[in-house]
């Protein structure tokens, strides 16, 4: 039937475009502010247009096919944007296939211009700098901003030339107007140019700027080699240019302070990835700024460094006690971790710590110093956005913007992940003054029990704590077995490296908190609390019924617990845990465990031995009965292939 149709009415059918293509393409264009020209030309050839006042500064290539595709951008920015027709219909694979083919024609055309372009614009450039005069110290823009030429020159209409050049050559110019406009050269190569004041064959020290004046101002206040990248986002490629020439030169890179944080941002990423120092404006704008309002550059340029090996009478001088933000269990500038097995209650009891801290409120009698929160949290956010609203409703307090949280995780332990971390921190409108990572797994791409992946993670935990003069508090898990519920799993270098460790078990419903660490000061005593269940106004199930979280309340140590230990609550507690780490997998739609796999989570995240390891989940033993024996005479457990599947909900009830 549409093999007919198609002869009837001439060729294979298709909904109408529902909308003509030239709007398409002018609504594309417009989306990334680019106002279109007056005519648009469908013949898969490179067309240039007027934006603004540049005359050729847009391009755009489109190809006549039956799907009408191709590319578009700005010479000047160096954006390019693919396009394709809006048919009113799925496009098939053979048509994504063609229409890939024309884009990265497209891409390719565009790129042989651009390269055509720069190597003309590249020859123009020259001939514009060598036959240019040198800049006057009295022109306009130099005394506003009180600076020196510095070997940059002057077009005959008044306007400063500042030199742009790439590997070593001349690409484009950038031209600074009376007013302190600025444009580059069109079709020049900008990406990666810069701009070298006062450069020295084997320099000690090299500044890193972004505009001109604020590089120039550098170098009168030190006299030291400084580098102009024309623009905070040029900031990394400019340091790795100098890094590669100068490996082991210090580098600073003093970033202007802006409203945006784009200057900042684009500092510390340069720094991370390349290894630099980064100096900030302690107020907005930028170096030449601060000169200008009399303040004093060179100590900012040039700021005092501690001895790194002092007298001890210098070193007790002056009496440092310890801050706590809550007395003897969250210290500041301190690195912590509260840890516990699944279901225990440590996020509850983190939650209400952070709470209590941004809200000033004494904790347990204790009392708090008050601070913004970080809750960076990696999973469960729908779970926690109930706590903090169930918090908030039964507290009675305005949430404002105290506690800000993450809407997902990455791995702080990668220098991409931990530079956007720290990126949006310090977009918060106050420095945190406590971070939690929430749970520790989801922010780590290494392996919690190796120590350099550990090793990794607390370095990036140090880099936070020191830019932001604050404290980081990991959530962490337990091992599998009921030996390992007092200490975090993975690698002992986490618990060496922490300041407060806080271990968390619950058993009957009774919480304790327990520190099992305090680096500094003697642990406080052990608190119980219960999880008091409330209702959180305005949540609703999909039946209608208020939905439920629970708050932290503390409630009475428990009697003391016989010392013969209860087999059945020892062994439910292990096979739950092993397993949620295993990957809650199912036989016969019954939760079971490998035995080579809780062997495994026993060796690697409890430290047994492997004998210790066999023993401990073995059936029957010349030693004391063990739990998993007791479980199968209570018909809890049950031998199935290669593993235990649990017969009752009493063996997963600990989850």
């Amino acid at each position: 039937m549409s093999g007919n149709l198609e002869q009837l009415f001439g060729g294979p059918l298709y909904p109408p475009i529902p909308v003509p293509i030239d709007t398409q393409i002018r609504d594309a264009m417009r989306e990334q502010d680019i106002e279109p020209p007056d005519e648009i030309i469908l013949d898969g050839q490179i067309h240039r247009f007027q934006i603004e006042t540049s005359k050729d500064a847009g391009w755009y290539i489109f190809y006549p096919d039956n799907i009408s595709a191709g590319a578009f951008g700005d010479w000047r920015s160096g954006s390019s944007y693919t396009w394709v027709a809006n048919i009113g219909r799925t496009l098939t694979e053979p048509e994504k296939m063609n229409i890939s083919l024309r884009t990265n024609e497209a891409k390719e055309a565009r790129k042989r211009v651009r390269e055509q372009k720069a190597e003309f614009t590249a020859d123009v450039v020259s001939d514009i700098w060598s036959k240019a005069p040198q800049a006057d110290p009295t022109h306009p823009y130099l005394v506003k901003k009180g600076v020196s030429p510095h070997g940059i020159r002057l077009t005959g209409d008044g306007r400063l030339i500042v030199p742009m050049y790439v590997s070593g050559k001349l690409s484009s110019l950038q031209y600074i107007d009376s007013a302190g406009g600025k444009k580059y050269h069109s079709g020049g190569v900008v990406g990666g140019a810069i701009y070298v004041i006062g450069q020295s064959e084997n320099p000690q020290k090299i500044y890193i700027t972004e505009g001109f004046a604020t590089g120039a101002t550098v170098y009168e206040e030190t006299e030291t080699t400084t580098v102009v990248a024309f623009s905070a986002n040029q900031l990394p490629k400019a340091t790795g240019i100098i890094r590669k020439h100068y490996p082991t030169t210090n580098i600073v890179i003093v970033a202007d302070k802006d409203q945006s944080g784009q200057g900042e941002n684009h500092a510390y990423q340069a720094a991370a990835e390349h290894g630099a120092d980064v100096l900030v404006p302690p107020d907005y704008g930028d170096v030449n700024d601060m000169r200008n309002r009399g303040e004093d550059v060179q100590s900012f340029l040039n700021p005092k460094k501690q001895e790194w090996l002092v007298p001890i009478s210098e070193f007790i001088k002056q009496p440092q006690p310890i801050r706590w933000l809550i007395k003897g269990w969250v210290q500041a500038d301190a690195l912590m971790m509260v840890h516990g097995a699944p279901a225990s209650g440590k996020t509850f009891l983190v939650l209400d710590w952070c709470m209590h801290i941004a809200y000033d409120r004494s904790w347990m009698d204790v009392k708090t110093r008050p601070g913004p929160i970080a809750y960076l949290a990696g999973e469960g956010h729908k779970g926690l956005m109930k706590r903090f609203a169930g918090w908030v409703a039964y507290h009675a307090v305005d949430p404002g913007n105290r506690v800000w949280m993450s809407r997902s995780g990455t791995d702080l332990d990668t220098p991409q992940g931990k530079i956007e971390t720290m990126q949006h921190l310090r977009n918060m409108p106050e420095p945190p003054s406590l971070i939690v990572i929430d749970t520790l797994h989801r922010f780590l791409a290494g392996d919690e029990n190796k120590a350099q992946d550990t090793r990794a993670m607390l370095q990036s935990c140090s880099e936070i704590m020191a830019e932001f003069n604050c404290s980081v508090l990991l959530v962490h898990h337990t091992g599998v077995s009921q030996e390992a519920q007092h200490r975090a799993r993975g690698s002992s270098a986490w618990k060496g490296a922490l300041d407060i460790e806080v271990s968390v078990t619950k058993k009957n419903d009774i919480v304790q908190i327990k520190c099992t660490k305090s680096k500094d000061e003697k642990e406080p005593a052990p608190i119980w609390v219960e999880l008091s269940e409330i209702d959180v106004p305005g949540w609703e199930d999909e039946d209608g019924n208020t939905e439920t979280t629970a708050i932290v309340k503390r409630t009475e140590r428990p009697e003391q617990e016989e010392k013969k230990k209860d087999k059945t609550h020892e062994g439910s507690l292990s096979f739950a845990l092993a397993w949620e780490a295993t990957g809650k997998e199912l036989y016969e739609n019954a939760p079971y465990v490998t035995i080579a796999a809780w062997r495994k989570l026993l060796v690697e995240k409890d430290g047994l031995t492997p004998e210790s390891a066999k023993t401990t989940i073995k059936p029957s033993s010349n030693r004391a009965p063990t739990y998993i024996k007791t479980m199968i005479e209570n018909e809890l457990l049950e031998r199935e292939a290669d593993g235990y599947i649990a017969l009752n909900a009493l063996a997963i009830s600990l989850k």
